[in-house]
Order: C-alpha cells, then structure tokens, then sequence
C-alpha cells in the first residue's frame, strides 16, 4: 500500500542554514636566536654555524610543509564552496511554459449532477438535534463538576467510559494500541469503527474482547485492513446529566443561555460547512474529470530535480520546528525509514508536477496572471504583515509553499467557474 504524505502548505517555519568551511591556521616556524660572546673561538663560531644552517632547513621544510597543507585545504574549501553553488543551482526553479507539454481537454462546459456528490441537499432537524446533543455532551463532559459518576449499570451512548484497552494483531500487541485509564466519550468517533459501539451495554468492572477491522485508508501501512482483537476493561463511568437551558448555558459559559440558541448556531454552522462541502466536492469532480480529458506529454528540464529538493526541504522544516533530527522525524511522524523516504520522494514529486502543470496550463488558457497583491492578501490572510514577512518566517520554502498554493487557488476557482451544477 502506497504511504501517505501530508503536503500542509503554508505549515511549516523553516530556517535553512548554510555550511561554512574554515580553513586552518598555518604555524609559522619561528627562528631561535642564541646570543654570542665576542671571545668564542672559531670552533664554536661553527658549531653556531652549522647549527643556525640546521635551523634554517627545518623552518624551511616546515614552512613547505604548512604551505602544502594550506593549498590542499584551500583546495577543499573551493570544492565545498563549488558544491553550495550547484545545491543552490538545483534549487531554482526552472521557468516554462505550462502547454508546451499540456494538452487539457473541454472544461468550457462541464456539467455535474448534484447526486454524484454524495452529499445531501440539506440536513434534517433531527441531524441536527443529534449534532446539538453530541456536541452538548463532549463539552460538558470537560467540564469540571458537571458529569455525573454512575454507580453501577451499563456503558450508554454519551457516556465518558475510563477504559484500559489492548490492541492484539495475530496474537501480538501492537505499537500505539495499547493504553491504561484512557477517558472516552462513547459515540464521539475517536476510536475505529466498532470500539466505540462495542462498548455500549458493558457493565462497569467488564472486560469485553472487540473483534474489529481497520480501514483499508488507515495512515499504519501495518495495520490498514488488518483484523484485530481489541481487550477493554470498564473501569467507570460519567454521565452528563439532561440537556437543559440550565445546563446549555453552564458548559458555554454564558454565550448561549439557552438549548434553542445553541440549536439555532449549530444549524448556520452546519449548513456553512455543507455548502463549502459541496463546493470542495465540485471543485474535486471536475478537476478530475479534467485530467481525465487532458494529456501531459513531459515535463520541464529540471523541474523534476527541484520539486524532490524542495519536498525533501519541507520535512526537514517540519523535524526542525520540532526540534527533532530528521531520520526521528520520519519514523515517528511518517512511521518511514530515511531511506524509505528517498525511495518514496520520486513519486511524490511526480504527483506534485502533474498537479502544478494542470494548475499552470488552466492559467495560461484563461490569460491569469500572479500579482504581488494576491499575494499580499494571502500573506494577511494567514496572519501576516506582508508577504516579505510571510517569505521571512521560512524562507524559499515558506515562497515556494505560497506559489503552490496560489496557483492551486486561482486555478480551481477558474475551473469551477466554467462548471454547471445540476
């Protein structure tokens, strides 16, 4: 199964810093002085003689010696400056023309039938009132003195279950499935399908073995797909007590007094959300359905190179705002190996092109340019001062991550604008 990358642009703070060789100090030999009398003879005067010429051989072969040295470590110094220049080289994005090697299909008149969406035309008062009840239910639930300890009975929906669980894969514990006294509010959707919904009807004190499956998309390569027995003890239970206006306004702190105002938020909220729902679901249809008509016949000389150095350069920005070295980074974050990683790069930088030549040949068709002000208002969108700043607080990366997302943006918006929806 294919590993998944997370590609947040935008996310990462990223400082790049840049070797520096120095090169060493060359001792210079200094010639030793002796002070004569004027009554030596002139045996000893040889003796000086011969012992200054000795000298002198030595400081020469010495200062030979340090002189080799210092070409030799110049020599270095050049190659490791040579070699800055041709990672700084690679790192340039090459300039071209996006339909020299595109050639999209119609996207004039594309048209979508609502239904494929799979999304509902709106949500019904009960989805609603179940939305208002869950999301009553998990705040209360963190709020102090407001759950109740049940005594004794059974696991409920709603309920925030104190568990101990262990997750066995044929017969063996595995990694991240295992924990002691964990707090779950049963019915939140936080464990697999089946964990959650197992636990309901279990008494206080059980222990009950789940025999569940992991989904075939889960982010473990390990585990998607995989049957495994999950052994939970209930160890308590809390239960947040009836909904009331009473409670509403308690768990809000005041911003809602009542169950019919929260009610009222929850439904401008949840309508909001499915109409960008819809929007994000059009915008995917018909991008795929454009390259599904298009056709990309290559790709720019060197644009291969630069999109594996600037994803690899992106994660490392990652691992460094977390203070980790890197090869920790992808074993714990990315559950990959370094070497995997490498391996793996190839394939993601090819998605990555196909996706910024489709983006860049959408442009070039409609005549959209990029001006500094777009993105001057992206900068302040995202809660900076200016885009300087914004390129500032992560460097080439940081720049490269904007133009990403700015060609991605107004792409799809031109591409959306040229879809009927049925």
């Amino acid at each position: 199964m294919k590993r998944k990358y997370l590609m947040a642009v935008l996310a990462c703070s990223l400082c790049l810093t840049a070797a520096s060789v120095q090169g060493m100090v060359v001792a210079a030999a200094s010639a030793k002085t002796e002070s004569k009398e004027e009554t030596e003879t002139k045996e000893e005067q040889d003796t000086e003689k011969k012992e200054e010429e000795t000298e002198t051989k030595a400081t020469e072969e010495t200062t030979e010696s340090a002189s080799e040295k210092e070409t030799e470590e110049a020599a270095d110094e050049t190659e490791a400056e040579t070699e800055a220049q041709e990672t700084e080289v690679a790192l340039e994005r090459p300039t071209y023309k996006a339909l020299d090697f595109v050639k999209l299909g119609d996207y004039k008149n594309m048209v979508i039938n609502q239904k494929d969406l799979g999304l509902p035309d709106a949500f019904t008062d009960e989805q609603i009132n179940e939305y208002v009840e869950t999301s009553l239910k998990s705040i209360a639930s963190s709020v102090e003195g407001v759950t109740e300890e049940v005594k004794e009975g059974t696991v409920q929906e709603g309920d925030i279950a104190n568990i101990d669980y262990v997750g066995k894969k044929d017969g063996e514990a595995f990694d991240g499935g295992t924990a002691e006294g964990y707090d779950l509010t049963i019915g939140s959707g936080m464990f697999i399908e089946g964990f959650e919904e197992g636990l309901v009807g279990a008494k206080i004190g059980d222990t009950v073995d789940l025999n569940l499956t992991f989904p075939e998309g889960y982010q473990s390569e390990d585990l998607a797909g995989q049957d495994v027995v999950f052994t939970v003890t209930v160890n308590s239970v809390k239960r947040v007590p009836e909904i009331t206006d009473d409670l509403v306004n308690t768990v809000t702190n005041g911003d809602f007094t009542d169950l019919a105002s929260y009610t009222d938020y929850v439904r401008s909220y949840m309508e909001g959300d499915l109409e960008q729902q819809k929007t994000s679901a059009v915008r995917d249809k018909a991008f795929s359905m454009l390259k599904e008509a298009s056709e990309i016949n290559g790709y720019p000389e060197g644009l291969q190179e630069y999109t594996e150095q600037f994803i690899h350069d992106y994660y490392v920005g990652y691992a460094e705002m977390y203070s980790m070295e890197f090869p920790e980074f992808l074993e714990k974050a990315m559950g990959v190996t370094e070497e995997q990683f490498q391996e793996d790069i190839v394939g993601m930088a090819e998605e990555n092109m196909q996706l910024e030549m489709y983006f860049n040949a959408i442009l070039e068709t409609e005549s959209i340019e990029i001006t500094d002000e777009d993105y001057e208002l992206m900068a302040k969108n995202y809660g900076y001062e200016s885009a300087e700043a914004m390129y500032e607080s992560g460097g080439d990366t940081m720049k490269e991550s904007s133009y990403l997302n700015m060609i991605q943006s107004k792409a799809l918006e031109a591409l959306i604008s040229n879809v009927t929806v049925e």
